[in-house]
């Protein structure tokens, strides 16, 4: 049986389970769509999302999938 959880970034600490796999929504605003311009890896955005791949890798099992959602200019840098 196949069960989804959904939870917000407060509660990523309050897993217990060993997880096949973990969508992560990198949290964007929708005003970031339209802003060009490029992103330095000490923006806060990036730090918080390095911080929340860290955490949610805690609680993937052995081979999981991590499938991290945001927009593609900021990914690159991740």
């Amino acid at each position: 049986m196949s069960r989804i959880k959904v939870i917000n970034e407060n509660q990523i600490d309050s897993l217990k389970k060993e997880y096949d796999s973990i969508l992560l929504n990198t949290s964007f605003q929708f005003h970031d769509l339209k802003n060009k311009s490029k992103m330095s890896q000490n923006e806060p955005y990036i730090e918080n999302t390095f911080g929340l791949i860290d955490r949610c890798c805690e609680f993937l099992k052995n081979g999981g999938l991590l499938f991290i959602y945001g927009i593609p200019k900021y990914l690159l840098i991740l």
